[in-house]
């Protein structure tokens, strides 16, 4: 499992630079400078400035890295050994495989709703968060 989180952080992380930087550039520089002529140091312009306004760009690199990890099927496969770790995906194609020629397409689909149902969720309690985080950093103005 440790090998498993060391390649999607090593994979992630590009991703999120690339979000959050854009997001972070768009975010005035005044409030930075204001800040910085009212006493607040470097830390505190970040804590309790900047990092509150970019909370729509880290909700959306928090949920594209989960979604990326839920639907991942190459790496745990290629990592994971055994069985009672298997991720969602992986789980579904061994009880696929698992019932050898005669697949019960009842439970399968069964099982792949509800696989489907927290990511839907997610999606639905944080659109307008991911919305505004992919948008923010797209147009300079």
């Amino acid at each position: 499992m440790i090998g498993l989180t060391i390649v999607y952080s090593v994979m992630q992380i590009p991703f999120g630079i690339f979000i959050l930087s854009g997001f972070i550039q768009a975010l005035p520089k005044e409030l930075e400078d204001a800040a910085t002529i009212d006493g607040c140091g470097i830390f505190g312009t970040f804590f309790k400035i900047m990092l509150p306004l970019s909370r729509s760009g880290l909700i959306t690199v928090g949920i594209m890295n989960a979604l990326t990890y839920w639907n991942d099927y190459i790496i745990p496969m290629t990592l994971i050994n055994s069985p009672e770790k298997y991720t969602v995906s992986l789980g579904l194609v061994f009880m696929q495989g698992e019932m050898q020629y005669s697949v019960d397409w009842g439970i399968l689909f069964a099982a792949l709703v509800i696989s489907v149902i927290p990511v839907f969720l997610i999606y639905i309690f944080f659109q307008r968060h991911i919305r505004e985080g992919l948008t923010a950093g797209a147009l300079k103005g």
